[in-house]
């Protein structure tokens, strides 16, 4: 009986040997920052950086810009992060299924009809796509502004937000004057099209 107990205290120092020296400490020793630099820098990536970011109350913030992507979803954001407050000031997102109800550029009228393309942006021209991404703490709201064009009426802030998550829906409604019903964003939405395409 001695002789078996002194194989299995043998048998579990070996185990925990074994455990100890080739498995790495869970606690990293190293700063992610530090890491995510070398690999950038290795493999040429682009790095998160301090950079300054024009708001619409034409106030100049200190951010860090930085980019996240999740292959799962998807998705593909570039955030810039008030460096003084942590605050979210803006979101771009590079794959961002945009929809616009609009009158294509090859059209001559509103009569031809409204279509609603997807991803119109033509990428080598609008990398970072057309629309920019207002935060607050809790949510998300894409707005006509972007790195071409802010399209508004009367001021700044009034421009026009998505009508559903990132479609910009507003049909003409041709039996109302140009201010009636949803005509005001219907036209800031055209305008913003139209403006995005003649730039690319």
């Amino acid at each position: 009986m001695c002789s078996l107990v002194s194989a299995l205290e043998l048998e579990r120092k070996i185990y925990e040997y074994l455990l100890t020296s080739l498995v790495a400490n869970i606690a990293p020793s190293t700063s992610s920052i530090a890491f995510i630099r070398k690999v950038e820098d290795t493999l040429l990536g682009t790095q998160n950086s301090i950079t300054s970011l024009s708001q619409h109350d034409g106030f100049v913030a200190l951010t860090h810009a930085v980019q996240v992507q999740n292959d799962d979803t998807n998705a593909w954001y570039e955030a810039f992060v008030d460096a003084h407050s942590g605050e979210i000031l803006s979101v771009t997102e590079f794959v961002a299924g945009t929809t616009f109800a609009v009158v294509l550029i090859t059209k001559d009228a509103l009569t031809e009809g409204e279509e609603t393309p997807v991803n119109p942006e033509d990428t080598a021209s609008s990398a970072s796509g057309w629309v920019h991404c207002r935060a607050s703490s809790s949510t998300l709201s894409w707005s006509l502004s972007g790195d071409n064009v802010l399209a508004y009426k009367s001021s700044h802030s009034a421009t026009t937000f998505e009508s559903s998550a990132d479609t910009f829906n507003y049909p003409y409604e041709t039996t109302l004057g140009p201010t009636g019903g949803s005509n005001i964003e219907a036209a800031r939405t055209n305008a913003f099209y139209i403006i995005n395409k003649v730039h690319e």
